[in-house]
């Protein structure tokens, strides 16, 4: 029922074509890698092992470059994981800020 009423307002959302081609060419312009082992803090790497916006894969690229980085995959969800499975993703969250 979440996962509905999110669509229903993001359908209602719209986001103009202009924007959305701007975002799109930021993403692909974006590379930050080299930047990633500067980052000093704890970091959690959260995806959905189904993401088809964002392979998982990517995920793993990030945890392997950040020095300490911890990586979860929620298994079974997709590109809006802390939606299709808020329970897991606040557990993750939770053992992360708790361990």
């Amino acid at each position: 029922q979440l996962l509905a009423a999110f669509i229903d307002q993001k359908s209602r959302d719209a986001q103009p074509d202009h924007g959305y081609r701007g975002q799109i060419a930021a993403v692909v312009a974006h590379d930050a890698l080299e930047r990633l082992g500067s980052i000093e803090q704890r970091t959690l790497v959260i995806t959905g092992a189904q993401d088809a916006v964002i392979p998982a894969e990517n995920s793993e690229t990030l945890r392997h470059h950040i020095p300490g980085a911890q990586l979860e995959t929620i298994a079974g969800a997709g590109h809006l994981f802390f939606i299709e499975e808020p329970e897991r993703t606040l557990g993750a969250i939770e053992k992360f800020l708790l361990g």
